[in-house]
Parts: structure tokens; C-alpha cells; sequence
């Protein structure tokens, strides 16, 4: 799958290309002009002759380089499947569903995925700018936000994104990759019983906020279950300790 070549004023004279399989082509493939690939959050880096662009960050103030090597975007073909072979393999700490023992804390995965993704320059697409973007929303730090709430956020990023002062903004390939990229890296993240279950969830092809809101609900949902499992139970302690 190829996705249009964005126009954006910042100069490169590279493109990108993903490498193809089952995998690779649901995340996608990026080609085009030479001239117009650089990302509308990050830039491009010179490369030699060739520029190389590179994602994450606010979407409110962007970042004068990239902070870690895996933000890039490379253009050849080994560079990026090495790339993209890390976000398919996630974290090493895989969170189980109910009845599964994780190898951390939902807290301390949530922590663990925001690194990643932002070490991966997938972190954009999780950060929600209010109307007058002035602040934004980070999706790994709230965990009240439902799916029909963020779906607009995403749709703009799949169609184009309304700015109050910019108007409307073409598509960046870069957003609807990393939205792709992102959803994989989270379910990559999980154990294979947990995956199903999100996936039968959301489906084969949501993004990576849906993915990310599916297994927030469902960890909250569980956690609640415990703990009126365990107020249950100190009250029927409380009723069979008393005297007679």
C-alpha cells in the first residue's frame, strides 16, 4: 500500500520507502518527490546528498532535531526493516488479560509504552491538541478518554488536519504510518491471549490510539472487578467477626 506524498515546506531530496511483507504492507509504504517527504512534526535530517526525515514530538512546538536515533525515518531498505523489525517486536514486558500473570504492572507498562513510542517517534499521533491549540492531551497519561472522543483526532489525521490559525493542512503519509506503526508496537507489546482479545476487540486494522484506549478500558475494567471482589469480601470478614 502506497499513501500520497504530503506537501510540506521543509527542503529534502530523499524519499522513504518500508520494506514489504504481510507486516510491512499493513504499516505501509511511503515514496514519492524527492522533494516533498519530510513530516509534518520532525524535519529532515541531511544525510550526505540525501535528506532523511524523522517524526515525534509535540504537535504544538517542533523539536530542532530528532533525540533518538530510532525517530528516524531511513530511506533504505535495510535501515528501515531493522527499524521496523524493533516496533514488531514491542517491549520485552508483555501485559496478560484477566486470569494471566504480567510481567509488570499496567502502570509501569503504560510508562514503559510511552518511552517506546516516543524513542520511536510514534508519540505524536497520541497527543491531542485542545481547539485552540494551545495544550494538548497525552493519551498514555489520561485514562478517561473513550474512542468516540479521540476518533475525530485520528480521522483528522487521515484526512487532513484543522489548525484554528492554519486551516486545513494536507495529510502527512508520516501520520497515517506512525498511526499504523503505533498499533503495532502496542499489540506486539502483549501477550498472545491479550492480542486476540484487543484484536477481536477493535479489528485487524485499527490505530494505534484505538488499540491503546481498547486495552486501557479493559485493564481498568478488571482492576475495578478486584477491588469489588476484594470490598465483598472484607465486609463478609467484617459480618462473620462479630461477637454472636
Amino acid at each position: 500500500m502506497v499513501y500520497p506524498t504530503p506537501t510540506n515546506p521543509r527542503p529534502t531530496t530523499s524519499a522513504l520507502r518500508t520494506p514489504t511483507g504481510t507486516a510491512r504492507a499493513q504499516a505501509g509504504s511511503i515514496s514519492g518527490d524527492p522533494a516533498s517527504v519530510a513530516s509534518r512534526i520532525g524535519g529532515v535530517l541531511s544525510d550526505g546528498d540525501m535528506g532523511e526525515p524523522w517524526t515525534g514530538g509535540s504537535n504544538l512546538a517542533v523539536m530542532p532535531a530528532p533525540t533518538y536515533l530510532t525517530q528516524r525515518r531511513p530511506y533504505k531498505y535495510t535501515a528501515s526493516q531493522t527499524l521496523l523489525n524493533k516496533i514488531e517486536s514491542g517491549i520485552t514486558e508483555k501485559l496478560g488479560t484477566s486470569g494471566e500473570e504480567s510481567t509488570c504492572t499496567f502502570e509501569h507498562w503504560m510508562r514503559l509504552q510511552s518511552n517506546g513510542h516516543i524513542k520511536h517517534g510514534l508519540d505524536t499521533v497520541f497527543r491531542i491538541p485542545n481547539e485552540s491549540w494551545t495544550d494538548e492531551t497525552y493519551l498514555f497519561d489520561c485514562y478517561n478518554k473513550s474512542w468516540a472522543s479521540v476518533k475525530p483526532w485520528v480521522q483528522q489525521l487521515q484526512t487532513g488536519i484543522k489548525h484554528p490559525l492554519k486551516g486545513v493542512r494536507k495529510v502527512c503519509s508520516y501520520d497515517r504510518q506512525n498511526l499504523e506503526y503505533s498499533a503495532t508496537f502496542l499489540k506486539a507489546s502483549l501477550t498472545s491471549r491479550f492480542r486476540s482479545e484487543i484484536e477481536h476487540a477493535v479489528g485487524l486494522d485499527a490505530t494505534g490510539p484505538q488499540v491503546l484506549l481498547s486495552i486501557i478500558e479493559r485493564k481498568l475494567h478488571l482492576q475495578a472487578s478486584l477491588q469489588r471482589e476484594l470490598v465483598s469480601n472484607l465486609e463478609k470478614l467484617s459480618i462473620t467477626s462479630e461477637p454472636g
